[in-house]
């Protein structure tokens, strides 16, 4: 996530232009510099999601850059998962995010488009010791398993 980021991709100062960017980065054939652009793109969205109150609390920036990537990939504001960090609150909602069998993302998703290390089963791994085991268990065989799905696809 902390890649050296081009000169270019630091300007950025709204999502909008981060799209803009990527759009003309990807047309260019430029992967690295559209990669950086959706990393900024997700870092501006968690801003404008966390808000003062979360300015200083590393695990719920983090957080909101998951929700942020999620919404990136699935290019449009995910309501339901939204409404659940409203309910359960956000370190809550991310176990639950992290354990559920099926959400709206998959890891592969968020691999393709270059975002794997913003999936909620990574931030459940960084942070044990404010999640739960089984959710840490959950986090590793859910990434296991799309690590051995990506190794059988490059075989094939």
């Amino acid at each position: 996530m902390d890649e050296q980021c081009d000169a270019r991709v630091q300007r950025l100062a709204t999502p909008k232009e981060c799209r803009i960017f990527e759009r003309n980065a990807t047309d260019r054939s430029r992967d690295d510099l559209a990669v950086q652009a959706r990393q900024r793109w997700i870092r501006l969205s968690a801003d404008d999601h966390a808000g003062k109150a979360d300015e200083d609390d590393a695990l719920a920036r983090e957080l909101w850059e998951s929700l942020s990537a999620y919404e990136y990939v699935l290019g449009r504001s995910a309501t339901g998962l939204r409404q659940t960090i409203r309910r359960r609150g956000l370190v809550r909602a991310t176990e639950h995010f992290a354990t559920k069998a099926e959400m709206p993302v998959q890891l592969t998703g968020l691999a393709d488009a270059g975002l794997i290390d913003y999936a909620w089963e990574h931030a459940v791994l960084r942070h044990p010791d404010v999640f739960s085991a089984a959710a840490a268990e959950h986090a590793r065989d859910r990434l296991a398993a799309h690590d051995s799905e990506v190794a059988s696809a490059e075989a094939n």
